[in-house]
């Protein structure tokens, strides 16, 4: 089993948080495509807004498709359901999917003044479930989204048939939040509409060639984060970044077949954490595409080529 000590884990993690805070502050350069794109998600329709322990939450709901498992995915810190729209599209009329944006997130609302546990996160999911009488399924999603599915799985074993975890930050430092931690946190409240703030993340979530080809997920990520709710989001980043505690030491939990995918350009979350996390797991699969922290959006085919076949083999099931 690979092991991460902990004082390169907090080396590690404070050079990450630090190199992604001097992105946010260098980061002025050209905004891309920001309105007038088409949505890729306009197939899904309107919304259906859940009232969950962490307040009313946006869901995006394809209904029953096909024959295999219902999938429910739940985003990034500072993006929606939007990440997940090749997916929507790659599997419409054969897959049910269900997109939850986070609270604080996109048309979600979420507390303002009040952090909260990820495992109150996964109780919101549950109760996302209950709504739509879903009694099992494959859950997770992308990096905060992976945490989320990873409670999920722990608290609910029953309820979880899969576990799917993109880009996902099993660890935490041991010496607590890093500077550069809490600048984004800050940041997330007090510069959150300026395109200083904006371009900072995405340069660190996406590749050059994602940002610059631009497109109706790109103008979608930068608008949001212009017209978020600034003291619900800084709320949510807080109860990520600062405040959350490890799923690493938990990962043993998680008997259900897992699906971890990492980005071989992901600076925030380097391999050696990804693979020390997935010799954890009871059925742990590690798949690498060469991406930066969203995979699914710089990588869309192949990520959803990985999830068809996690799904196809680990689960025994197709649509």
């Amino acid at each position: 089993m690979e092991s991460v000590t902990n004082a390169s884990l907090s080396t590690r993690l404070s050079r990450m948080a630090i190199w992604l805070g001097s992105l946010l502050l260098a980061a002025c350069t050209s905004t891309g495509t920001r309105v007038g794109a088409s949505s890729p998600m306009e197939s899904l329709g309107s919304p259906t807004m859940v009232p969950t322990a962490l307040g009313r939450l946006a869901v995006w709901d394809s209904g029953p498709q096909g024959s295999g498992p219902t999938v429910v995915l739940w985003p990034s810190i500072f993006a929606d359901h939007m990440i997940f729209s090749s997916l929507a599209t790659h599997w419409r009329g054969k897959r049910r999917l269900v997109l939850v944006d986070g609270p604080g997130h996109g048309a979600s609302e979420g507390p303002q003044n009040k952090t909260y546990s990820m495992q109150a996160c996964a109780a919101a999911l549950k109760e996302v479930l209950d709504s739509k009488a879903i009694t099992s399924a494959v859950v997770g999603g992308t990096s905060w989204g992976g945490i989320v599915g990873g409670e999920f799985a722990i608290a609910y074993p029953q309820h979880t048939l899969g576990v799917i975890m993109m880009n996902t930050p099993f660890f935490v430092s041991p010496d607590g939040a890093s500077m550069g931690e809490k600048f984004i946190t800050w940041g997330a409240g007090s510069i959150l509409r300026t395109d200083l703030f904006t371009n900072g993340v995405a340069r660190s979530f996406f590749l050059p060639v994602t940002r610059e080809a631009g497109g109706p997920v790109m103008a979608h990520f930068h608008t949001s984060l212009h017209q978020s709710n600034a003291k619900a989001l800084s709320t949510a980043i807080r109860s990520v970044l600062i405040e959350r505690a490890p799923l690493a030491d938990r990962l043993a939990q998680i008997k259900a077949p897992s699906l971890v995918i990492a980005g071989l350009q992901d600076g925030m979350y380097p391999m050696e954490m990804q693979r020390a996390a997935v010799s954890k797991l009871a059925k742990g699969t590690l798949e690498v595409v060469d991406s930066q922290h969203i995979s699914i959006v710089d990588k869309p085919a192949e990520v959803a080529r990985l999830i068809d076949t996690f799904l196809d083999t680990s689960l025994g099931t197709k649509p």
